[in-house]
């Protein structure tokens, strides 16, 4: 099981490794539009005083009125950890992006 959860993890660290530098070179399409990402740059900024090269933002959108988008810390893919507890979290926010409606922790 231990040997089936790593390479669960290697293929997430290196899926996310990839998205992180696909929403930084020049000439790829984000999958985060610029708005909604200075945004929750800045929210993580203020609420974690985390540096924008520590995590990634991801879009998880499940529909509703706002956006969802999850921020995840790059240490915390780095390792194997039990089940929640991470300080990895989801944000919605309106559909224009101008405020973070609500936060959610992973569990």
């Amino acid at each position: 099981m231990n040997v089936l959860r790593c390479l669960v993890v290697m293929a997430f660290w290196g899926f996310m490794s990839n998205q992180a530098l696909a929403t930084t070179t020049s000439g790829s399409q984000p999958s985060v539009p610029a708005t909604c990402l200075e945004l929750i740059h800045n929210y993580v900024k203020k609420t974690r005083g985390w540096e924008r090269s520590s995590y990634v933002v991801e879009d998880e959108n499940f529909g509703g009125d706002g956006l969802g988008f999850s921020v995840w810390l790059l240490s915390e893919l780095s390792v194997l950890r039990p089940p929640g507890g991470g300080e990895s979290f989801h944000v919605d926010v309106d559909k224009k992006c101008l405020r973070v409606n609500r936060e959610l922790g992973y569990q």
